[in-house]
């Protein structure tokens, strides 16, 4: 018999992988079979995949939701080091991820707007 407290770690896991296939069928549009409007009619399911991995490469190197700690113009300069990454320097993937510096982009592009839409309080802290 486990205890209480890996029990709970246990229970949280699963969630967390329940919550991440979800979040793939939502995304894909199976939401109330509402097709039409599945973000797959817009952005290739592949597009979609790889702006996961940035997000669990992410959760893996900053836990926590730290990306919320971070004010969205910090967000927004990382995002254009990605860029550059990729049009100025020629590389197309990050190394240390392995996905490309575009969908780096992406991420940091939506964690300004989820700042800038009220989804998540604005802060001032200036550090990445």
């Amino acid at each position: 018999m486990m205890d209480d407290e890996t029990r709970v770690i246990m229970l949280e896991s699963e969630l967390a992988k329940v919550r991440n296939e979800l979040t793939v069928a939502y995304m894909l549009g199976y939401e109330a079979g509402k097709k039409e409007h599945a973000l797959n009619s817009y952005i290739p399911y592949a597009t979609v995949r790889e702006i996961l991995k940035v997000l669990r490469h992410g959760d893996s190197k900053h836990p926590g939701e730290e990306w919320k700690t971070v004010s969205p113009h910090v967000h927004m300069l990382a995002a254009e080091v990605h860029i550059d990454q990729l049009s100025i320097e020629g590389r197309d993937r990050e190394e240390e991820s392995g996905c490309y510096h575009l969908a780096h982009a992406i991420v940091r592009y939506m964690f300004a707007l989820a700042q800038y839409m009220g989804e998540v309080p604005m802060v001032h802290k200036e550090e990445v």
